[in-house]
């Protein structure tokens, strides 16, 4: 069914949709006349500089055939590439801000977070890779940029508000009820 939401929210979501168009336009399909669609991507692994950082400590490690999957979360973080999106599957009203917050750690609590709590880990073992190699090599990376022990790292993530296009299901709907009207007219 269509226009039944008064909203959609996908958050840290998009960027593992093979088709992030058609995944938009699904999303303006299933809201109601003026709804609003709320969607929050990681911004890229430079602005996340503890995902960079493990990145390349994961690329230097496993050098023949490095882990990869850190690039789905945080691939999706240009604002131009994000507005067009919405855009094109017809929302109005679309914005894209960049937000920021800090997180606190311990850099071996973010690294085995990555490496055993993502898709690292499946990348690893399906190379038979170890998985503590990673994790010290992400650690001691992560000391050398923010300090040993505990860490403060930068979070920083988009914002994507857009609104559905009111006059499109306005039009819509008022073709529905002209058709359902006239359905019962010939009944009679």
């Amino acid at each position: 069914s269509s226009d039944v939401c008064s909203s959609d929210l996908c958050q840290f979501g998009l960027m593992f949709f093979p088709d992030k168009q058609k995944a938009a336009r699904e999303m303006k399909r299933m809201l109601a006349p003026g709804g609003v669609a709320l969607v929050n991507t990681w911004d890229s692994m430079e602005a996340n500089a503890f995902v960079g950082t493990t990145q390349s400590a994961l690329t230097t490690t496993y050098r023949e055939h490095p882990p990869q999957f850190l690039r789905t979360p945080y691939g999706l973080y240009d604002t131009k590439v994000l507005h067009d999106l919405f855009d094109a599957a017809g929302f109005q009203s679309v914005k894209v801000e960049r937000v920021a917050a800090e997180g606190k750690a311990t850099t071996r609590d973010i690294a085995v977070g990555f490496i055993r709590g993502s898709g690292v880990a499946g990348e690893i073992q399906e190379r038979g890779y170890s998985h503590d190699r990673g994790i010290e090599a992400a650690v001691t990376a992560l000391n050398a940029q923010f300090g040993a022990q505990t860490a403060t790292w930068p979070l920083r993530a988009l914002v994507v508000t857009a609104k559905a296009r009111s006059e499109e299901h306005t039009s819509e709907l008022q073709s529905r009820l002209h058709l359902v009207c006239r359905l019962l007219l010939e009944k009679k």
